[in-house]
Formats: C-alpha cells, structure tokens, sequence
C-alpha cells in the first residue's frame, strides 16, 4: 500500500494539536489567548480550514512555540 499523503490543511492541524497538547494547553485556553472562539482553534486542529501567516503567528504566540516554515523539502509521509 503507497503512503497516505494528507492535505495541508490536515497535516497543519495535526502538526498545530500535537504542539498544543505537548505544552498542556487546552483549546479553550489557546482561543482566549488567541482572541477567537474554541470552535475556530477545533477546526484549525482538525484541518478543516486554511490558515493565514498571521493566524499562524498568533497560534505560535499563544502556545509560547517558535513558528518555522520549510519550503523546497520533501514531505515525509505520516503513515504508510
């Protein structure tokens, strides 16, 4: 079976949850950072929807994580 290619936006989401669950903070607690509802931070998590840079760097400044963007690399697939 090939590799499973997720969706940016899916890949995203993942990527922004686990950093948000490795620092302990809850969606709740990332929207009242972030200044937006707990339902905007729920489909941002699950991939069902596009991000700005800007919201991009108010995720990262809520979760106190560095924001870093790879462009030219190839992606490694999350399952197989």
């Amino acid at each position: 079976m090939p590799p499973i290619r997720l969706a940016g936006a899916l890949r995203l989401g993942i990527a922004i949850r686990g950093v948000r669950e490795a620092v302990g903070v809850t969606q709740t607690a990332s929207a009242a950072r972030m200044h937006v509802a707990q339902s905007a931070v729920s489909r941002i998590g699950s991939g069902h929807t596009n991000v700005t840079i800007e919201t991009l760097a108010r995720i990262a400044t809520a979760l106190d994580a560095p924001l870093s963007v790879r462009i030219g690399q190839e992606e490694a697939p999350l399952a197989s």
